[in-house]
């Protein structure tokens, strides 16, 4: 009798757990993780409802019955957008992504006359919901308990097959991403897809047979065999921490250069043409050497590797004005001050691309070794510089050395 309440309470508990975590997220948090988190508070809500449902909590609050059932219906499109949001950087929701939205709505609307009966009505529903072993198959609108639950389940089912397909689809592209920081986070969304694929599928089997069979506690072996899976999801969770506090960005990319094709070697400075040096004030010669000063502290004692590392620290340690300084990098490099940093950083990853420490960090704690303050900032500094994103780089690196 207590495991009847000790799992349920356990997996609400974890589940509370982990979107305080989100809640409190570090700076290397990824976007991604909202519609993770988003997901989970609705499963949470699920398993909390029924967890008062069994204790009958609801005839002291009848219009609380069934009442979250078009929100359960948003499980399925927010893990699908997380899964989507990690592949492919496409964090933001498009007009188009409204059409995922459309099951709620209809079966909201759907389901108002059953949302506008009385308390009492209600509790006649929860009365005869559990004095009998067809209580389920009650209309609420145009459907019944029964086909709601179907309805929900197949949901998704669909939608973990769809997330599913994604990543195997990628993992086709890139077979060894997989070996890489990429594969704890593989090895969690797989898990996270077989849960809403499996359980629910048989869920979905065993309510379809009692349209027909009376199948004793159903509602209870469906409750707790979804507990159960999430359970074992929750506590992946807290063995992967790197997916707690921010996966891996794993998006594929086209027309890109291969790690062969990217350079390693330092920056290259240009020639300034004489008479901008002339029109500066600041002689070919000068602006050479302050040049070589700038180039050689920054390969020796490698500052950019802190973040916040600014112009002013640059000129303040090499003894010269900030003006002057940056005159010389806009000049002899072509570039700006900021643009010269994030270039020594992300030569600063390619050169420990390999390095053994770094295979099981994720994207954002590499942009934090390399000086990056974002995820985002590291990721545009990239391709300016390469052509490709870092988690193809990755990618494509452990490909290459099979």
């Amino acid at each position: 009798m207590a495991a009847n309440y000790l799992i349920p309470y356990s997996v609400i508990i974890l589940s509370v757990l982990v979107l305080l975590v989100f809640l409190t997220k570090p700076k290397t948090y990824l976007k991604a993780n909202r519609y993770l988190a988003i997901s989970i508070s609705i499963f949470c809500l699920f398993f909390l409802y029924n967890f008062l449902l069994r204790l009958q909590v609801y005839f002291y609050a009848p219009h609380l019955y069934r009442a979250f059932v078009p929100i359960y219906l948003l499980v399925g499109p927010f893990s699908f957008f997380y899964v989507r949001s990690v592949l492919t950087d496409r964090a933001r929701l498009q007009t188009r992504d409204a059409l995922h939205f459309l099951p709620c709505l209809l079966i909201a609307v759907e389901m108002l006359p059953f949302y506008l009966e009385s308390a009492a009505q209600k509790t006649a529903r929860m009365t005869l919901y559990f004095s009998t072993p067809y209580g389920d198959a009650q209309p609420e609108g145009l459907l019944t308990t029964q086909q709601h639950n179907v309805v929900l389940a197949l949901s998704m089912v669909v939608y973990g097959v769809a997330s599913w397909r994604m990543v195997q689809h990628f993992v086709r592209r890139h077979p060894s991403a997989t070996d890489g920081p990429f594969g704890r986070w593989f090895q969690w969304i797989k898990l996270y897809c077989l849960f809403m694929i499996l359980p629910l599928s048989v869920s979905t089997i065993l309510i379809v047979v009692s349209f027909a069979v009376a199948i004793p506690h159903l509602h209870t072996l469906n409750y707790f065999l979804l507990c159960i899976f999430f359970a074992i999801v929750l506590v992946a969770l807290f063995l992967y921490p790197s997916v707690l506090y921010g996966l891996p960005k794993v998006e594929p990319a086209a027309d890109q250069a291969s790690p062969s094709d990217i350079p390693t070697t330092d920056v290259v400075a240009l020639p300034m043409p004489p008479a901008e040096a002339k029109r500066a004030g600041i002689t070919e010669e000068k602006i050479k050497k302050i040049a070589e000063e700038i180039d050689h502290y920054l390969l020796q004692e490698q500052p950019f590797l802190k973040q916040g590392f600014s112009l002013s620290d640059l000129a303040t340690r090499l003894r010269y004005s900030v003006h002057l300084v940056s005159a010389v990098i806009n000049q002899h490099y072509q570039m700006r001050f900021t643009d010269l940093i994030n270039r020594h950083r992300v030569r600063y990853v390619i050169q420990n691309c390999k390095n053994k420490a770094w295979q099981n960090l994720t994207l954002e704690a590499i942009a934090a070794e390399a000086g990056f303050s974002t995820r985002a900032t590291f990721i545009s500094a990239f391709k300016k510089d390469t052509g490709q994103t870092p988690s193809h780089f990755f990618a494509s690196v452990f490909t290459k050395d099979g």
